[in-house]
């Protein structure tokens, strides 16, 4: 795969996308409890959903608006290892969510398949934990100043 792919790709992340480690109930045994690895894109232009899905895999799905003026949206789900196989390709070209990618990376790299038996108190806190520090780094603001974002100092220029 090329590299404008992959740039692409890491861009409509940066841009739109959503990673993150969530914990759901089993619904074979409503005692259990997991997490898993989501990468997803939710937007109204049908086209970059439709080349993630081509290109990387996953599954996407529109959602009609609730009333006529309101757009359709489309949103692209990837999971689990895949999730993580994708992360690992794009994470040179991520700029704004390369620490959360490398987060969920660690978190797919650390968890393990355990079918239909119970997860101890001990793997459900250290999941627990991924999807929490997830969360506080989506939290986090950034501030960027146009020195930093450009490197050109604009001390003394009128107009900034």
């Amino acid at each position: 795969m090329g590299n404008s792919h992959l740039g692409y790709a890491a861009g409509i992340i940066d841009g739109e996308g959503c990673i993150g480690v969530w914990g759901n109930y089993n619904n074979a045994c409503r005692l259990k409890r997991y997490y898993r690895l989501n990468v997803t894109v939710g937007m109204s232009d049908p086209e970059p959903i439709i080349f993630l899905k081509n290109t990387f895999g996953g599954s996407y799905k529109k959602y009609l608006g609730r009333t006529p003026e309101h757009r359709s949206r489309y949103h692209w789900v990837l999971a689990n290892d895949l999730a993580k196989s994708f992360l690992e390709d794009i994470l040179p070209y991520l700029k704004g969510k390369r620490e959360q990618a490398l987060v969920a990376i660690e978190f797919q790299k650390v968890k393990k398949r355990r079918l239909y038996r119970p997860m101890t108190e001990e793997v459900m806190e250290r999941h627990k934990w991924f999807s929490d520090r997830l969360k506080e780094l989506k939290s986090e603001r950034k501030e960027v100043t146009i020195e930093q974002d450009t490197g050109v100092d604009r001390e003394g220029s009128k107009g900034w």
